[in-house]
């Protein structure tokens, strides 16, 4: 007997009996066990997401005019939007090397110095009828001698030359955008250090870090950013996919075509249930069923309670004037 092919054949039969117990138990680990439907019907319904409370500014960053500091975990609450850059003199528009502390990108967008202080109580409800917390300025004209008039965007801080508004002012027709993004307390107080003159307060990581900008209707390359991964957008907006423009109530309003039919209008311009209505409505939303919008889909799932509404505005454009508008969040019914 040639004992050499006679143990190459047992071992052989070993291996082909050791793949076959693996094969077998392989398919037998994978196990399908359905749930069937669990009903959580039952539940008592709230269809409103709604605030609790009156919202308040607070500023987040302990730099600026005047110095403020949190005590304990509570920020220091304030009646006006600042921003901490705009304090000096022969300012050059912000980039992220001017600005040093990571709050201002290239594109021309700056971080306030100040957050919305907002607690809520969520809705569990879905679907028609329902409602969610949105965010929206309601920049008015007064007619079409009013400079303002001809602007199709207004959902920012308005133009302004004088101490009093004059609806004949050449500076309303100068818009700068409102941004804003849900983050938590704790990320603002971890940010509260943040110098724009000292690049040794930067923040390095983090939702206050501001995303660069997708300026191209059709999208762009987004590079690694302190823990925004790279990523490519098919369309114009942040890198964080999580900041937002502010939407005016009446974007588009005088537009020939009508609001209705054209980009970046208010949701009630739109058909009801239609898929730009949607997409309008949940894009303002800064909680809904789903929680606190964390997403720019507005589909979010944020769990802060309060959440803290950081603002910021793209001053790229802008004159050597003053600026205001009001912001206001509201219960509104998809």
């Amino acid at each position: 007997m040639n004992y050499r092919n006679y143990l190459t054949g047992k071992l052989q039969q070993v291996i082909l009996l050791m793949l076959s117990f693996f094969l077998v138990r392989s398919v037998e680990a994978t196990v399908s066990i359905p749930t069937s439907l669990v009903s959580l019907t039952g539940l008592t319904a709230n269809s409103s997401s709604t605030i609790s409370g009156t919202p308040t500014l607070i500023k987040w960053r302990n730099k600026g005019i005047p110095a403020t500091s949190w005590t304990g975990a509570t920020p220091p609450v304030v009646s006006s939007m600042t921003f901490q850059y705009l304090t000096g003199t022969s300012l050059l528009t912000p980039t992220r090397s001017i600005v040093k502390d990571n709050t201002a990108n290239n594109e021309g967008d700056l971080w306030a110095d100040e957050a919305i202080d907002m607690s809520y109580t969520k809705a569990n409800s879905i679907g028609t009828g329902t409602q969610a917390i949105l965010i929206y300025t309601n920049n008015t004209d007064n007619g079409s001698t009013d400079p303002l008039y001809n602007v199709s965007l207004r959902g920012g801080l308005i133009g302004q030359s004088g101490g009093t508004i004059s609806y004949t002012d050449g500076a309303r027709a100068s818009v700068l955008p409102l941004i804003w993004k849900v983050v938590a307390s704790s990320d603002l107080y971890n940010a509260q250090t943040a110098d724009v003159t000292s690049a040794a307060t930067v923040i390095s990581s983090g939702p206050v870090v501001i995303p660069e900008e997708i300026t191209s209707l059709t999208g762009g390359s987004c590079d690694t950013l302190g823990s925004y991964a790279a990523a490519t957008r098919t369309n114009n907006g942040f890198c964080d996919f999580s900041t937002h423009y502010v939407t005016d109530m009446n974007n588009n309003i005088h537009n020939p075509s009508g609001a209705g039919k054209v980009s970046n209008s208010w949701y009630s311009q739109y058909a009801a249930g239609s898929t730009n209505y949607l997409g309008a409505y949940n894009y303002a939303s800064v909680v809904n069923a789903f929680g606190a919008s964390t997403t720019e889909s507005g589909i979010g799932s944020g769990t802060m309670n309060p959440a803290f509404i950081l603002l910021g505005a793209n001053i790229s454009n802008a004159l050597r004037v003053q600026y205001q508008t009001t912001i206001y969040l509201d219960s509104l019914t998809q």
